[in-house]
């Protein structure tokens, strides 16, 4: 088109020619910022224009820093050739519309206005929580879980504590350390995908410890660890305890709040093996 009309200038310059062809100074923030393009490509494109002799610069009155910037005479004269040019592609694009059912340009104007409120990345995440949190299952653990069981675990702590010697063996002999002792280790998992999981390990007649949860980062806020602490209650019941206690960090703030949410009260039990606990918690079962 620009041959077509004798206008010797790179389709993307366009959009800044355009909005500088209005009259006004701009920096390169408020170009970037009207003709929708990231910073680093306006600068770009002001730089090819200003070496083609298109675009000047004068200092801002009020920040020494800033530089706005404007048409050249020779730009003007670019500008002033593109008028029927632009008077034909409007004539164009609005016979075109005319021909259509629906205006595309309203079209991409709500669009562009919808991905100003969210991005479509950010849509792409909301799309896969929902997805996630509508076929969560809680089920029992299998030999195959081992190593997600361990993972899960390994992940959290090693982000806010240290690997313990308890550690290993619980979570390197999952069987033996806790399902062969009458516990039970629960998944939460979604199609073929493991997002978290929790042990509850019997202590003595009527008590039993909920331990080893954990809950993959992407899956958070899901509801996924109320699930798994509701599920552990409910198993203890059929296990016939009375009591369900637990040993935590008070660093681990979304985790003590639920488990006060569900019923969980602090107590002082016994020395924990563990340097990381600095509070127990335990909860009476109706």
């Amino acid at each position: 088109m620009y041959e077509l009309y004798g206008v010797d200038a790179d389709p993307r310059w366009f959009p800044v020619l355009y909005t500088l062809g209005r009259g006004e100074r701009r920096t390169v923030t408020e170009l970037a910022r009207i003709v929708g393009q990231s910073h680093a490509a306006v600068s770009q494109v002001v730089k090819a224009m200003s070496a083609a002799g298109l675009i000047d610069a004068v200092g801002c009155p009020d920040d020494g820093r800033a530089r706005k910037l404007g048409l050249t005479q020779a730009g003007r004269d670019r500008v002033a050739r593109m008028k029927h040019q632009l008077r034909d592609v409007t004539d164009a694009a609005e016979s075109m519309l005319a021909q259509s059912e629906h205006n595309l340009w309203s079209a991409i104007a709500d669009a562009e206005q919808a991905l100003s409120e969210q991005s479509f990345f950010d849509r792409v995440v909301e799309s896969r929580r929902q997805r996630l949190a509508r076929t969560v299952t809680i089920r029992d653990f299998v030999d195959a879980d081992a190593n997600a069981f361990a993972g899960l675990n390994y992940a959290w702590i090693e982000r806010y504590f240290r690997v313990e010697t308890k550690d290993r063996e619980s979570l390197g002999r999952p069987r033996t350390s806790i399902l062969d002792r009458g516990g039970a280790i629960l998944m939460a998992t979604s199609s073929d995908e493991t997002l978290g999981t929790v042990a509850i390990i019997p202590v003595d007649g009527e008590t039993v410890e909920l331990a080893k949860m954990a809950v993959a980062d992407h899956a958070q806020g899901l509801g996924i660890g109320r699930r798994l602490v509701e599920a552990v209650l409910a198993r203890a019941r059929t296990m016939g305890a009375k009591r369900v206690y637990l040993e935590s960090n008070t660093k681990l703030k979304p985790a003590i709040t639920l488990y006060a949410r569900l019923g969980f009260r602090e107590v002082q039990g016994p020395a924990s093996p563990y340097a990381r606990a600095n509070i127990q918690m335990e909860c009476w079962l109706g």
